[in-house]
């Protein structure tokens, strides 16, 4: 079993008051926030209640994180390398126990790797963006009728924001013509520019919820 670097905690408990809250995550809770605020699709996928942070580390995982539209019933991927199951039962247990809400929602954002570190930061922004995409019919719709697989589509983003080498390698070893590479960061750019919509209709939402109502104008008027 391999051991956390950092003390083990929860994203939501960190973000949340003191006690849980611990003065050393402050760094790396000012890195998610800004990451999120440059670009548009992390910031629709950005939701502390909806990440799980694995207890003991990646323990047999392959994957640093992952997002599941159906943690229940995962079918086999290569994220697990004994059996067929999302998880271990163990961490079942924990989500049950430590995020009751996101075990019962059976959809979020898996951490087994701390997300309290800089490649934390980085692999917790790459999964918003997935479950971004598979939360939102209109962005979902974007990256099925493109040519791009949504993992190459999310790994270009990880160079665009994060200048990530492995990111890099990833993308490279699909050998994009020039016009391939320009396709993609189109793709990227019409999922971006629709992202940006949905930010900004949340952000409406949230402004006449709370009585601003300066800019709503009625239908018919």
């Amino acid at each position: 079993m391999s051991e956390l670097k950092r003390p083990t905690i929860q994203l939501a408990d960190a973000s949340g008051p003191q006690p849980l809250s611990d003065k050393s995550n402050y760094k790396f809770l000012q890195q998610i926030f800004d990451a999120k605020e440059k670009e548009p699709l992390a910031k629709i996928g950005y939701d502390v209640n909806s990440v799980f942070q694995i207890l003991e580390g990646k323990k047999g995982y392959k994957a640093s994180g992952a997002y599941s539209p159906d943690i229940a019933e995962q079918p086999d991927t290569n994220l697990n390398k004994e059996e067929r199951d999302f998880l271990y039962t163990s961490n079942y247990e924990n989500l049950d126990r430590l995020a009751p809400k996101m075990s019962e929602a059976n959809k979020g954002v898996i951490m087994m790797q701390p997300w309290n570190t800089d490649k934390g930061v980085k692999t917790l922004i790459h999964e918003f963006r997935h479950k971004a995409i598979n939360e939102n019919p209109v962005l979902k719709k974007i990256v099925d009728d493109s040519r791009f697989s949504e993992e190459l589509i999310v790994r270009a983003m990880d160079v665009k924001y994060f200048d990530k080498k492995e990111a890099k390698k990833y993308v490279n070893k699909y050998k994009l013509t020039k016009y391939g590479q320009e396709l993609l960061m189109k793709t990227i750019d019409l999922i971006e520019e629709n992202a940006e919509i949905t930010n900004k209709e949340l952000t409406n939402r949230d402004e006449f919820n709370q009585g601003g109502i300066a800019n709503f104008r009625p239908y018919g008027y």
